[in-house]
């Protein structure tokens, strides 16, 4: 996201429900449904046309936002695996407290040398942004524990309509034709999903 623009982004990465179903459809035995099939055409332009735009996102940045989409399928897929198997929700966003934890040292110890040097804006930063994706993962664990993977992710991922929006008021992005017709694909996929 240093280099792309968030909308295109979030607009990917939130696609991850796509990957999510795939693996519910072979892991967990759900259903693939005609309108899921659907959904997941849709969200395949969605991603075409973000890719292809002209300064949007570029090709490293489609790269990365696709792997950040298909670890994030994996983290959907192994939360819903551990609450099926029992695991308890507060002992899940533990150890996956730790795990990021564990991450962002390792990344500090062997990343770029850009992130072994701290300003107090990244720890202000930092902060807002974990405090947010703790409560993301809090909702989305306990929202798995009541629901479907396949009925839950869909409402969960239309965040990206929001940053996309944020990222016009915030950072001057522009939305143009191509990004409104991917967000209008992305849509239609989240809803094709949620109501199979």
């Amino acid at each position: 996201m240093r280099t792309a623009e968030v909308g295109a982004c979030a607009t990917i990465y939130r696609l991850n429900l796509v990957p999510a179903t795939l693996m519910a459809v072979i892991v967990l035995d759900e259903h693939l449904t005609p309108g899921r099939a659907l959904a997941l055409s849709a969200a395949i332009g969605a991603i075409a046309l973000i890719g292809r735009g002209s300064g949007t996102i570029g090709r490293t940045g489609l790269i990365l936002a696709l792997a950040a989409c298909l670890l994030r399928a994996g983290m959907a897929l192994g939360f819903k695996h551990g609450l099926a198997a029992g695991a308890g929700t507060s002992q899940l966003l533990f150890v996956n407290g730790v795990a990021w934890l564990a991450g962002a040292v390792a990344w500090g110890a062997i990343g770029r040398p850009a992130a072994r040097t701290w300003r107090r804006s990244d720890l202000a930063w930092g902060l807002v942004s974990g405090l947010l994706v703790t409560g993301n993962v809090l909702f989305l664990t306990l929202a798995l524990a009541a629901a479907p993977l396949t009925q839950v992710l869909p409402i969960t991922q239309l965040s990206f309509v929001l940053t996309m929006l944020a990222g016009c008021a915030l950072f001057g992005e522009r939305i143009t034709a191509r990004k409104l017709g991917a967000t209008m694909l992305a849509c239609g996929c989240v809803l094709l999903l949620a109501y199979p």
